[in-house]
């Protein structure tokens, strides 16, 4: 019970801060909103994403490796990327559609390791910013209940090697990426080690809180129009070498959007396209 109200104590303060410093500055991406007949179906196929403007659609040119000294030179024969996102007032789930061709897909299971190609996907859906892994003014114990409570760090392999999961939150809330809290689809016709298109379909729910204890604990973000989120993303491509990605190209343009919240983007929950206010 102590945990709890620990817990309660850091949403409520989470709520009052106020973060005007996201990151790339003075640049707001879109969210498309799904009308209600027109939910796309997560199979890993993505015809149901037509009817979206390419305009929310963010390719690798808005991505910058910040590790490997590669800066906005993402090279198409290498490694293109595509995602646009979605959401609806219905479901109120976020919708991601994943396009990412490679030259060559490191996916290979080595025991014990969570390398391997990765899509990063990083959530502040109250817009409160601030730390969310990384603390260095708490124990370990402390420290493992409080990564990705009040941001959520989602690592995605794409795809998975066999006997993996889909994806692996970075903290102690696995349960996110279950149902009835997410779900995904791949689909490819590549091996390990070859090149090839991928293509993710998921979705996932967005959380003010997400606790360690487990659903029951968290409070869950209702989206509703015209709201600023925080979100980012990172495309992780390890190719040849299973021990070192080439690099980490990430839409934050800053290397630290792994562990603080005030540097991602902001995303503004549109309308239904046409829709009169």
């Amino acid at each position: 019970m102590k945990t709890f109200f620990l817990a309660a104590g850091i949403v409520l303060l989470g709520v009052c801060v106020c973060v005007s410093a996201h990151y790339p500055k003075g640049v707001t991406y879109k969210v498309f909103q799904f009308p209600e007949d027109k939910l796309p179906k997560i199979d890993g196929d993505p015809s149901d994403w037509g009817i979206v403007p390419r305009s929310y659609t963010i390719d690798g040119s808005h991505l910058r490796d910040t590790v490997r000294g590669k800066g906005k030179n993402m090279d198409p024969k290498d490694l293109a990327v595509d995602v646009t996102v979605g959401w609806s007032p219905k479901t109120n789930r976020l919708y991601f559609l994943y396009k990412m061709s490679d030259d060559l897909h490191n996916f290979g299971r080595r025991e014990g390791d969570l390398r391997g190609d990765i899509f990063e996907v990083v959530i502040d859906a109250d817009h409160s910013g601030g730390r969310y892994h990384s603390f260095d003014d708490v124990d370990k114990e402390t420290e493992a209940k409080l990564k990705s409570t009040t941001c959520q760090n989602y690592h995605i392999f794409t795809p998975p090697a066999k006997g993996r999961p889909w994806a692996w939150v970075w903290g102690s809330q696995q349960w996110l990426i279950d149902a009835p809290w997410a779900e995904h689809a791949f689909r490819y016709d590549f091996k390990d080690g070859e090149p090839g298109v991928l293509y993710l379909e998921f979705s996932i729910t967005p959380f003010n809180y997400a606790s360690h204890l487990g659903p029951k604990y968290s409070a869950v973000h209702k989206m509703e129009e015209g709201q600023t989120m925080g979100l980012s993303w990172a495309v992780l491509d390890y190719d040849e070498d299973a021990r070192r990605y080439e690099g980490f190209w990430n839409l934050s343009h800053n290397t630290r959007m792994d562990r603080t919240a005030d540097l991602l983007p902001d995303f503004i929950l549109m309308p239904v396209k046409g829709k009169k206010k």
